[in-house]
């Protein structure tokens, strides 16, 4: 499978993602993460290119590698999240959300920064008898409640 080609920058950008993942996991100290987040951002990526996967993933972990607050990696997680599914790589982002949590274990501060959840890899039975609860509470406030196709 290819990779975009970034304007050129293709093979650049995937090595400033890897080097900024070893950082935020303490393996990685040489890391230059100012620099490496300034060259980031003046590269001359397309808007098409800036939603994919391996672009959102390397401006996530170099946020964080650079200590600028973790919310505001917040919006790109969301749309790594959203081009992970779209691709059918739900699996893809999963590790990806586990390994930004292994480095929070590490002490990396993830303050701020909430992790998505796929329904697919949720426990659908929790997901009901919480669903049902809901609507009991909804019911005994108002009246009958139900869900209709638009609900979910």
């Amino acid at each position: 499978m290819g990779y975009p080609q970034f304007n050129g920058h293709g093979a650049r950008i995937l090595q400033l993602r890897d080097l900024a993942m070893l950082s935020i996991m303490g393996d990685e100290q040489d890391f230059d993460t100012p620099a490496a987040l300034a060259e980031f951002e003046s590269l001359g990526v397309s808007s098409e290119d800036r939603q994919t996967p391996e672009f959102l993933e390397a401006s996530i972990l170099l946020i964080l590698a650079s200590g600028k607050r973790p919310r505001r990696a917040q919006k790109p997680l969301y749309r790594l999240f959203q081009a992970r599914l779209a691709k059918q790589e739900a699996a893809a982002f999963i590790d990806f959300q586990d390994r930004l949590r292994n480095a929070g274990e590490r002490g990396l501060s993830l303050e701020g920064l909430s992790f998505f959840q796929s329904f697919a890899t949720l426990d659908h039975g929790k997901v009901w008898a919480d669903t049902r609860a809901a609507i009991e509470r909804v019911s005994a406030l108002v009246g009958e409640a139900f869900l209709n196709p638009g609900t979910l």
